[in-house]
C-alpha cells in the first residue's frame, strides 16, 4: 500500500464500519453539525471479519477518541491503529482536526506526534494527550481528507491530489 494514502485508509476504515449500521438502523443525523461526522469517527472498529473473507486484508484495529474537548476551533480526534496480535503495540498514531467548512462539508487535517509511541493506548484514558497542545503537532500537508455529507446518514471523504508528502513519515 503506498503511505501516501495511509491518512485516507485510515479514515476510510470508519466509515466502512460504519456503513452497515448506516443502512441498517434509523437514521443517526438528524442535522448537518460537525458532532454528527465526530460522533460517527470515534469509537473502536476492527477489519476482523473482513480479513477472515478476503486474505488481501490484515485484521486492524482502529481507536479513535475525541480529545481537547475545550478548544473551540473545530474538533479532535486521536487515532491509533495496531495489528490485531499487537493491540499495545500501534504502527500508526495521529490526531485529526476536523473543521466544518461549509453547510454540509468539513475537512479533516492529519498530524504527526512526536515521539508517539509514549502515548500508545492513550485511547483508552478518558482525557487523552491531556499532555499535548496542538502546537506541539506537526501538521502533515497533502494529507487532508475532505468530507461531504450525502444524506441524513452518510457522509462521503476524499483526499485532494497535492502532492503532499504522504501520511507515514515516522
Amino acid at each position: 500500500m503506498s503511505l501516501k494514502l495511509l491518512p485516507f485508509v485510515i479514515l476510510s476504515l470508519f466509515l466502512i464500519l460504519h456503513s452497515k449500521q448506516a443502512f441498517s438502523q434509523e437514521p443517526q443525523i438528524k442535522s448537518v453539525d460537525i458532532n454528527a461526522l465526530v460522533n460517527m469517527m470515534e469509537g473502536s472498529f476492527s477489519s476482523e471479519e473482513q480479513s477472515k473473507n478476503d486474505t488481501d486484508y490484515f485484521d486492524i484495529r482502529l481507536h479513535m477518541k475525541k480529545i481537547w474537548s475545550d478548544n473551540q476551533d473545530g474538533k479532535w480526534i486521536y487515532a491509533e491503529m495496531t495489528a490485531a496480535e499487537n493491540p499495545d503495540k500501534p504502527y500508526t498514531q495521529r490526531v485529526y482536526h476536523i473543521t466544518q467548512t461549509g453547510n454540509n462539508s468539513f475537512e479533516s487535517s492529519v498530524f504527526k506526534i512526536s515521539n508517539p509511541l509514549r502515548f500508545a493506548c492513550e485511547w483508552k484514558n478518558e482525557n487523552p494527550l491531556s499532555s499535548l497542545t496542538p502546537d506541539s503537532l506537526k501538521e502533515l500537508k497533502g494529507c487532508d481528507v475532505y468530507f461531504t455529507l450525502v444524506n441524513d446518514t452518510v457522509f462521503q471523504g476524499s483526499t485532494r491530489d497535492t502532492g503532499g508528502p504522504g501520511g507515514r513519515s515516522d
